[in-house]
C-alpha cells in the first residue's frame, strides 16, 4: 500500500476532532524538516519563525514546528498551548491540545511551563504572566501570523479534516 493511501486510511479512521489534531501534527512533522538553530545563532538571539516562514523554508526547530501546530489548531477552534521544557538536556517546545502532546521529537519532554496568546501556566495553573514578558519574540509571532495567507491555509486544513 502506498504511504499516502496508508496515511489517508489512518486519518479517516479517527474521530473528527482527533482527526484534525493528528492531521495537523503529522502535517508539520512530515512537511517540515527538523533543524536545530546553530549554536552561534542561539548565543545572539533565538529566532522564532512564523508558520508562513517555516512553510516557505521547509525547515524549523522545535519552536517553529510547535508554533505552526498551535496556530493551525487555534484557527480550527481548539484551545492549544505551547509548552516549553527539556528533551535530552536541550530546551524544547511542543504543542499541547485536548490531552495530546504534539511533538516534533520522539524523546520524552519534561515540561517546565506552558502558554497561549496571553497567559503563562505553571503546573497547569495560570500565573497571568504574559508570555511576551518571558519570550519577547512571541509578540512578533502573534502580530505577524494574523494575515490573510494564514486564513487560506486554515480553510484548506478544515476541508481536508472535515471540520
Amino acid at each position: 500500500m502506498h504511504k499516502l493511501d496508508h496515511h489517508l486510511k489512518f486519518i479517516n479512521g479517527l474521530q473528527k476532532r482527533d482527526n484534525a489534531i493528528m492531521y495537523i501534527n503529522l502535517f508539520w512533522n512530515i512537511q517540515i524538516d527538523y533543524m536545530p538553530e546553530p549554536m552561534s545563532d542561539l548565543q545572539q538571539k533565538d529566532h522564532w519563525q512564523t508558520p508562513r516562514e517555516t512553510l516557505e523554508r521547509g525547515t524549523g526547530d522545535s519552536e517553529d514546528i510547535a508554533i505552526g501546530k498551535y496556530f493551525d489548531l487555534q484557527q480550527l477552534g481548539f484551545k492549544p498551548q505551547l509548552a516549553y521544557g527539556f528533551a535530552g538536556g536541550q530546551a524544547h517546545m511542543l504543542c499541547l491540545c485536548d490531552g495530546h502532546r504534539l511533538d516534533s521529537q520522539h524523546e520524552p519532554t519534561t515540561i517546565a511551563f506552558s502558554f497561549n496568546d496571553h497567559t503563562t501556566y505553571v503546573n497547569g495553573v495560570a500565573n497571568h504572566t504574559p508570555p511576551s514578558t518571558i519570550f519577547p519574540q512571541w509578540a512578533h509571532i502573534i502580530r505577524a501570523h494574523r494575515t490573510p495567507d494564514s486564513d487560506r491555509q486554515i480553510e484548506r486544513l478544515a476541508h481536508v479534516t472535515g471540520l
